[in-house]
């Protein structure tokens, strides 16, 4: 009976070492920043336990033979003691865990700041609104992070506002009244394309120029603007010198579309650079 039990005890350490290096893998992925689940958790914790009491169970029964070779005690009790350091430490990475998934880590990203520039009131806004005010944040939090991103006239037109988070959602409708009117942004990409100068004949000054419009007719297309007009067809060729449009005119169909024109310009700024 004796011979049995300590062979018994020998099986029951080996798998409860298994167990305990599965949680020391598994710990081991979460603190070098893999994503681990709580299930994956749940399910070690319960498999080290019921070890842990199959292993007291043989003890228990293998002391009643009063045997004299204590080593083989020994030698359970160092690794049940292991095993329950095993079970804090995951008690502990179950929280951590649960703790990241309520939790929102923002982006390790610089967030884009608004003076007061209606042009870039739409780009601001979407990306604030994609990693802050749709995140699982506090409006107190979210209006800290507003107010440390607008400057000039938008930090004006919102100062004095103590954060709080009844106060989060006044500070986005002054902004969005002031900046966010629909078709008050739509004129000012108008108005912005207008006054875009002819650009010179040199591959910085034809890109900068491109680019600039490019910009503009994104955001009017986005704002569901028609940008196939035959106005922007006449408006963007007129920001290029002569040679362009000359060019311009040689590769392109009669029947010019904004969209080919656009991919026409950019070849031939291409060509340049």
């Amino acid at each position: 009976m004796e011979q049995f039990l300590r062979e018994r005890l020998t099986l029951r350490r080996e798998k409860l070492e298994e167990d305990i290096k599965s949680s020391e893998e598994l710990i081991s992925l979460f603190k070098t920043g893999n994503a681990i689940s709580e299930q994956d958790i749940t399910r070690l914790r319960l498999k080290l336990k019921q070890s842990l009491s199959n292993i007291q169970n043989d003890v228990d029964n293998y002391i009643k033979t009063n045997s004299e070779d204590t080593e083989v005690l020994r030698i359970c009790l160092k690794q049940q003691v292991k095993a329950e350091d095993q079970l804090i430490e995951l008690d502990l990475l179950n929280s951590q865990e649960i703790k990241n998934t309520t939790t929102v880590k923002l982006p390790k990203l610089e967030l884009m700041k608004f003076n007061g520039d209606i042009l870039k009131w739409t780009e601001f806004w979407d990306r604030f609104r994609a990693n802050v005010h749709s995140q699982n944040l506090k409006d107190s939090e979210k209006l800290a992070y507003l107010l440390s991103l607008v400057q000039e006239d938008a930090r004006d037109a919102i100062q004095g506002l103590a954060i709080t988070n009844s106060n989060y959602q006044v500070a986005v409708t002054t902004l969005q009244n002031r900046y966010g009117n629909e078709q008050k942004v739509i004129d000012s990409h108008y108005e912005a394309l207008n006054k875009i100068n002819r650009c010179e004949y040199t591959s910085e000054d034809c890109r900068k120029t491109l680019n600039s419009i490019e910009t503009h007719l994104r955001v009017l297309s986005s704002l569901g603007e028609n940008i196939e007009s035959n106005f922007l067809r006449s408006l963007i060729i007129d920001k290029f010198p002569e040679k362009v449009i000359y060019e311009l005119n040689l590769l392109s169909a009669n029947d010019q579309t904004i969209m080919s024109i656009r991919s026409t310009l950019d070849a031939i700024v291409v060509a340049l650079e």
